[in-house]
């Protein structure tokens, strides 16, 4: 049995992508095809040029064809834009509250406190003995008898002079 053995060059841009970075990866070989995966978008795909990008904080190990040559794990280090004592506090919440009419504004907000089956509800089964039918889905959901159901953002506080 013989064994060949094929080296594949690629340069990528910029050299220290960070998470959302459009990434440019040029290879040495044409055309090249990657494997498809969740965890990246491949916004342009020419030649020997492919420009990516991934939401993920880990190293990226791409797999595909170049030229007429497979190759696995070609690793670009994807580096976070987090801080060390950055607040990860998630900027959304899900819950239900009161609704003033009068003022059309929400007089109180408590976040639901099950999530089963891609679904925020008041307990393990639908209808919970507290909060009925309240629950919000990814595409809409249900307010319940006396609650409005809510889904909430917490934008980081700006300060400064403009």
């Amino acid at each position: 049995m013989l064994a060949l053995a094929a080296a594949i060059t690629a340069t990528f841009s910029p050299s220290h992508p960070t998470v959302g970075d459009r990434i440019t990866v040029v290879f040495d070989r044409a055309p090249v095809v990657l494997d498809r995966r969740d965890d990246i978008e491949i916004i342009e795909q020419k030649q020997n040029r492919v420009v990516l990008r991934t939401f993920d904080a880990h190293p990226l190990a791409l797999s595909g064809v170049a030229g007429a040559i497979a190759f696995r794990n070609l690793v670009l280090p994807i580096h976070s834009v987090l801080k060390e004592h950055d607040d990860l506090t998630p900027a959304w919440s899900y819950g239900y509250g009161e609704l003033d009419t009068n003022s059309g504004k929400l007089a109180w907000f408590k976040p639901l406190p099950a999530f089963e089956s891609n679904v925020w509800q008041g307990g393990k089964q639908l209808p919970d003995a507290k909060l009925d039918f309240t629950s919000l889905t990814e595409n809409g959901g249900h307010p319940g008898e006396k609650n409005a159901v809510v889904r909430r953002v917490m934008a980081l506080g700006i300060s400064g002079n403009v």
